[in-house]
């Protein structure tokens, strides 16, 4: 019997044991959720500041999100902005320099609209050349032989439209690009996204300037506009569905900026030759860079 007793003891002292880890656990988390839900309720938008250095290290950006005060664990989620928006953000310079060089006194003249179409007809041309040779990526044939064979007739339509009266000398046509970049440009594919970027982008102020220079020079219908109206086409609804893909595809950061250098060039050529065929130099020498 006293053996037995021994064993009833022993028994009954662990089951003490285990009775008060169990106490002393529950406390624990009680304690824990007790300082959660202190921090929910109370903590600032300037949370950073206030919080515990222990818990500054704990909420790492990998695992926390802020959301109304709140620190929710296990729910973060980094959204990185879209290749296309970095690609507007990281080319707005020379986008809107192209814009600046643009002489709206110059489109209110047949003859001056005539010059700008030229140096479009000049840039589109070269595209068109350039992404049928057997070096260019298949990026740039996909996105950029439709739109060029498009731009050329609409521009064949608008010259012959414009053409100035016999024995009148037509004004100087643009200087064409280094064709050796705009080759290096469309052989690689990341790069071919920059180009179409800049060329397809250009559609929707070509929309805005339509009615205005109709309007000027009292156009009926298309004639003469053909190019700045893209004709027939929506190309709001192209450039959304242009964006998704540029998107889809993916790019590396590498890649990514091997696009904004396409597209940067692209703006500085396009913008070069608007201003040589108004005879302005401001951008001209600039597309070489």
């Amino acid at each position: 019997m006293s053996g037995s007793g021994s064993v009833d003891e022993v028994v009954g002292e662990a089951q003490g044991q285990r009775g008060q880890v169990r106490t002393a656990l529950a406390a624990e988390l009680n304690g824990i959720t007790n300082m959660s839900q202190t921090y929910r309720l109370s903590m600032p938008r300037t949370w950073a500041e206030d919080l515990p250095a222990t818990v500054k290290r704990s909420t790492t950006p990998r695992h926390t999100s802020i959301t109304e005060g709140r620190v929710d664990f296990m729910r973060a989620r980094t959204v990185a902005p879209s290749t296309s928006a970095g690609l507007r953000a990281r080319t707005r310079e020379e986008h809107e320099a192209v814009e600046a060089s643009l002489d709206m006194g110059q489109l209110r003249t047949s003859a001056g609209l005539a010059a700008a179409l030229r140096g479009w007809q000049t840039v589109w041309g070269e595209v068109s050349v350039g992404v049928l040779e057997p070096g260019a990526a298949a990026e740039a044939t996909a996105e950029l032989l439709i739109p060029a064979a498009q731009a050329l007739d609409w521009l064949a339509a608008d010259l012959s439209d414009l053409a100035p009266p016999e024995g009148e000398v037509p004004m100087r046509c643009a200087a064409p690009s280094d064709a050796r970049v705009l080759r290096r440009f469309l052989a690689h594919p990341a790069a071919s996204w920059g180009l179409a970027y800049a060329l397809r982008g250009s559609r929707l102020g070509g929309g805005v300037l339509a009615p205005l220079v109709r309007g000027a020079l009292e156009l009926p219908g298309d004639c003469g506009t053909r190019f700045l109206a893209s004709h027939g086409t929506d190309p709001g609804r192209e450039w959304v569905s242009f964006r998704r893909r540029l998107d889809a595809a993916d790019l590396s950061e590498p890649e990514v900026a091997a696009a904004v250098e396409a597209a940067r060039w692209t703006f500085r050529w396009v913008g070069a030759a608007l201003a040589a065929t108004s005879g302005r130099t401001a951008l001209a020498g600039q597309a070489s860079r």
